[in-house]
């Protein structure tokens, strides 16, 4: 269940690049996944060919095509559970269930690239921004959140 709205500001220049402009938290019966702004995402990273059906900044699916370029970028879980995670969430905001299991499937067997090219820097920068507590060790997987955040959240306190 996703808690709190994800803003986006548009990146000038490109045309499916923003930057997260709002805390939000995403929780299941697993995990408590929270987020600060200044990462960014393309949404669904999704060919052109299909943005008719599947188009990348808007659909019901859009949080959890940020939930999940964040968990990408941050490799803060491995990548099966980033895709896992995906998937619940796009039920979770209803997703017909061909839907979400189309883009499942497509992040599964084909973002492998995605999931290998980043830098250990860039992980080091996206992990600035998350906090991931495992529910049934209560154990913080990863806490560093940035001033903003610590001071001037109100969802993501902890």
């Amino acid at each position: 269940m996703f808690k709190g709205n994800v803003i986006l500001d548009h990146i000038d220049g490109t045309s499916n690049k923003f930057i997260i402009i709002s805390p939000f938290i995403y929780e299941n019966d697993k995990y408590v996944i929270q987020f600060t702004p200044k990462l960014q995402s393309d949404g669904a990273s999704v060919p052109k060919i299909f943005w008719n059906i599947f188009p990348p900044i808007s659909g019901k699916y859009m949080e959890a095509a940020i939930l999940h370029d964040i968990l990408y970028a941050s490799h803060i879980l491995s990548k099966k559970e980033a895709d896992k995670i995906f998937l619940e969430a796009m039920k979770d905001l209803g997703v017909s269930w061909w839907k979400r299991n189309v883009m499942y499937y497509a992040v599964k067997f084909f973002a492998i690239k995605a999931w290998d090219e980043k830098t250990p820097q860039q992980i080091q920068a996206a992990r600035k921004h998350i906090k991931v507590i495992r529910k049934d060790k209560n154990e913080k997987i990863y806490y560093r959140f940035n001033y903003w955040a610590t001071n001037f959240c109100g969802l993501c306190n902890g």
